[in-house]
């Protein structure tokens, strides 16, 4: 019924009003409303829809929880909390919570292949009483039933046992010891699949394209966002766990289901493939990239200025370098002389520099090279500028030697927009005047003044 309505927000609205529909149909009865509810979300965890559901109505929870605790809270009375007899009773009924909760799900897990070690992490695990005892007390509450000092004696249990847990807990975790009377056999029913990724540019474009691939075929597809990206997919009873970084692909699913992901996978490579082979038809890049310096607007260099982004010592105006390798790397040498980057990191962004190279120069033309990477190891953009008069071959696209270079390194994960930053250069670099200027700079202080 709820697929019919296809789209995920639709799907996830009407699970909601199915909720609330058993509800009230088990507040009619006589019953709880939170049982109706309960048992339409128990029913909806067993779908393929269970995560686009959860995912969707997030923002409904965080609305209503902060609401219901505050709701919760007002109902305490803080003169019964610190009286003596209530807070002792309290305390004592806290312990029998704990104690019948390790006895209670502890015994059943022994029977179920657990030593004592992990029957007693289920058991504490089980301790924290949360919403649904708090709403049982505020239903009984509401109803006379129960005696506003026992609803104080819920609400120090709740309080109490939600806050040991932890701690206990942690330490329980952190043994090495088994958790198994018999360790069982490694599963042969599912199997991990793993491709390694050759640079973060094109792990994005195939995590794009993957996530498309499977949603095409009808899968629903969650993302948790722990420090690794996890993707939950699910179609029917196929289930399929999908682990995302920058250096590979890791997919936890059944051994039948396994000849579909490599298939998938394979199409998905093929269509980059394709894709790459359209980019070389699509347009000529060399008029593109002399476009960049076809100013119409008339631009005036002292509308231009990067004085937030340039450091006095990163200019330099007679540059030593005789070759391309050379020059990247005196350029880098002025980031570190001037402090934007440490000495350290200096190999890291050469290589993303050099590597950026590899894959198409930014050498411009009229003499101006734009050398520039995104990296990891800063997180701000940060240039140098440097002159060399007698130029240098770098492969620019009117086959001249660059004179004028601009090395920029952007953060990966940041939302400083480079792009821009390198247009503007590009704009205070488009007549001849500026041009001249540069050239004829005869200190440092010329060369960090034109742009400053």
């Amino acid at each position: 019924f709820l697929k019919t309505f296809k789209d995920k927000n639709s799907i996830s609205v009407m699970s909601l009003a199915l909720a609330m529909i058993l509800a009230g149909v088990f507040e009619k009865s006589g019953l709880a409303m939170i049982i109706g509810a309960y048992i339409m979300g128990l029913s909806l965890s067993k779908t393929d829809l269970a995560f686009i559901i959860q995912e969707n109505l997030s923002v409904v929870s965080r609305f209503l929880v902060p609401m219901f605790f505050c709701v919760m809270g007002m109902l305490v009375n803080v003169k019964e909390i610190a009286s003596p007899s209530i807070f002792n009773f309290a305390v004592v009924f806290s312990l029998v919570a704990v104690f019948s909760k390790i006895i209670g799900c502890s015994i059943p897990a022994l029977f179920l292949n657990f030593n004592l070690n992990g029957a007693l992490r289920i058991g504490v695990g089980m301790i924290p009483r949360g919403e649904v005892a708090l709403i049982m007390a505020g239903i009984g509450l509401s109803l006379g039933v129960l005696e506003h000092d026992a609803f104080t004696v819920a609400i120090i249990m709740t309080f109490l046992t939600t806050l040991i847990t932890p701690p206990i807990l942690s330490k329980l975790l952190d043994s090495k010891k088994p958790v198994l009377r018999k360790q069982l056999e490694p599963d042969k029913e599912h199997e991990q699949i793993v491709y390694p990724m050759p640079n973060p540019e094109t792990a994005e474009y195939l995590l794009y394209k993957i996530v498309e691939a499977f949603e095409n075929e009808g899968f629903y597809v969650h993302v948790m966002e722990i420090p690794e990206k996890l993707y939950q997919i699910r179609k029917n009873n196929t289930f399929i766990t999908f682990k995302y970084t920058f250096e590979k692909m890791t997919f936890d699913c059944a051994i039948t289901d396994a000849a579909f992901i490599h298939t998938l996978f394979y199409e998905v490579i093929a269509e980059l493939e394709n894709m790459m082979k359209s980019f070389a038809v699509l347009t000529n890049k060399k008029e593109v990239a002399k476009k960049i310096f076809d100013s119409k607007d008339n631009y005036k260099k002292n509308k231009f200025n990067i004085k937030h982004l340039l450091h006095p010592l990163a200019c330099e105006c007679n540059l030593a370098s005789t070759d391309k390798e050379d020059v990247i790397e005196e350029l880098v040498n002025l980031l570190i002389r001037s402090g934007q980057l440490e000495q350290g990191k200096k190999g890291e962004v050469l290589r993303e520099i050099f590597e950026r190279e590899n894959n198409m120069s930014t050498g411009m033309q009229d003499g101006i090279a734009l050398p520039h990477a995104k990296s990891s190891v800063v997180n701000r953009i940060i240039c140098a500028i440097g002159i060399k008069k007698q130029g240098i071959k770098f492969n620019s696209l009117d086959g001249q030697p660059a004179k004028i270079f601009v090395l920029t390194v952007a953060p990966k994960k940041n939302t400083e927009s480079y792009l821009q930053f390198m247009a503007n250069i590009s704009k205070a670099l488009s007549n001849k005047e500026s041009l001249t200027e540069l050239i004829n700079c005869k200190t440092n202080n010329n060369l960090y003044s034109f742009f400053a």
